[in-house]
């Protein structure tokens, strides 16, 4: 009897921890697929990436920078493919950010890094003679 009743209460304490509080559900699974990667590297131009994955719940994206657009942002259990979006950025600085596709508890980071702008000049004059004693010079450039 005693044996039954450590059982009876193994099987309601493992039953019980399937659920977090408030009754959440906190299994959950995302898979990527071979061909996506946890990291996406954009250059300053921008560009359009996608992300495959699976996932055993419904699913949502978090992700609170204006500079990155995601579609779609949440998606119900099976395969989804999400695009990450970045127009052209026009800043010296990299932009990075860390979004999390949400599966019931599970978050699985994916992290998104933009190169900056980097300006670049063009020399329109090709030769200038100096003296050997030094002085100034003019060179013209397009930017």
């Amino acid at each position: 009897m005693k044996k039954c009743f450590i059982v009876l209460l193994a099987v309601i304490a493992s039953l019980l921890g399937c659920d977090g509080p408030s009754g959440t559900e906190i299994l959950g699974e995302i898979q990527l697929s071979s061909s996506s990667k946890d990291v996406i590297e954009i250059d300053s131009d921008g560009s359009t990436e996608f992300v495959r994955f699976s996932s055993a719940l419904d699913w949502h994206v978090e992700c609170a920078e204006t500079w990155l657009t995601i579609d779609p942002m949440e998606g119900g259990p099976g395969p989804a493919r999400i695009s990450f979006s970045v127009d052209a950025n026009e800043t010296q600085e990299v932009r990075q950010t860390v979004v999390n596709i949400c599966s019931g508890t599970v978050k699985f980071p994916i992290t998104v890094t933009q190169e900056p702008f980097i300006p670049t000049f063009e020399l329109l004059d090709t030769e200038k003679v100096v003296s050997a004693l030094g002085g100034e010079i003019k060179v013209r450039v397009h930017a």
